[in-house]
């Protein structure tokens, strides 16, 4: 079952958190589940799954972290564009 929430934190020995509206805690995940050639960023909207943690005792945990992308709209690649022109990133 696809679950969406959002990236808490990420440090960096590898692992991560994210939190969600169906979920009452904060669902640990870690850097090999992670599905981007990006690094995880506080803030950023993800879908993902739940599976049993890989340390007994512990509670189920993300796999399959993917980032969603908000949708490029011409408004934006514009202002994009006007940045560079100006020196910009």
């Amino acid at each position: 079952m696809k679950l969406y929430g959002t990236v808490k934190k990420f440090l960096e020995p590898g692992y991560g958190f994210i939190v969600s509206d169906k979920i009452e805690r904060d669902v640990y995940f870690h850097a090999r589940d992670w599905r981007s050639a990006d690094d995880p960023l506080p803030g950023q909207r993800v879908m993902f799954e739940l599976i049993p943690a890989r340390i007994e005792g512990k509670p189920e945990q993300a796999t399959n972290v993917h980032p969603i992308r908000a949708k490029t709209t011409a408004t934006d690649v514009l202002a994009g564009i006007g940045a560079l022109a100006k020196g910009g990133e």
